[in-house]
This record gives structure tokens, C-alpha cells and sequence, in this order.
């Protein structure tokens, strides 16, 4: 019984391992695609959690504000602060 476990075991394994080698060669390279006329930019949003984080939330936010990506959105999430981060966040925002 255990050997015929063992077995079928296997014999599942070798079948998704040539699952595996199959699939990666379907897979496409990005060395086949052709690039954007560059003229479509997505927006992109980046999701900021913070929760007591005055000390080092000004300076990461500052930086995400001095990007250079035009459709960029930035969501500051504060979580229950119990310091100054919303006063900083506010501050940033101005």
C-alpha cells in the first residue's frame, strides 16, 4: 500500500514537473515585445500605511513628492496615530 502511494506519488510529481518545463517555454520573453510609443503613461498609486511615524514620514513623502513620473498618485493611510503624524502628513500635503 505505501509503495503504491509512493509510486503514484512520484508519477504525479514527474507529471508536474513536465508541466513546468512545458509551461516556462510557453511563456513568452519580454525580448519579444515591443515597446510603447511612449506616449501612454498608467497612473500608478502608491499606498503609504503609517501609524507614528512623525519622525521619518515627512522626509519618505517629500521624496515620493519629488518624483518625476507624471501620473503618479501617493495615499497616505494614517492608522491611529498617537503622535504628531497627521500634523506631518498635513504639512507635507500643503
Amino acid at each position: 500500500m505505501l509503495f503504491t502511494l509512493s509510486l503514484i506519488t512520484c508519477l504525479l510529481m514527474l507529471l508536474l514537473y513536465g508541466e513546468l518545463v512545458v509551461g516556462t517555454r510557453l511563456i513568452g520573453s519580454l525580448d519579444n515585445c515591443q515597446a510603447s510609443s511612449g506616449t501612454y503613461q498608467p497612473l500608478v498609486t502608491v499606498i503609504v500605511p503609517a501609524r507614528n511615524e512623525a519622525p521619518s514620514i515627512e522626509q519618505g513623502l517629500r521624496a515620493l513628492c519629488h518624483q518625476t513620473y507624471e501620473k503618479l498618485e501617493v495615499i497616505v493611510v494614517n492608522d491611529r496615530s498617537t503622535d504628531r503624524t497627521a500634523e506631518v502628513i498635513a504639512k507635507v500635503r500643503r
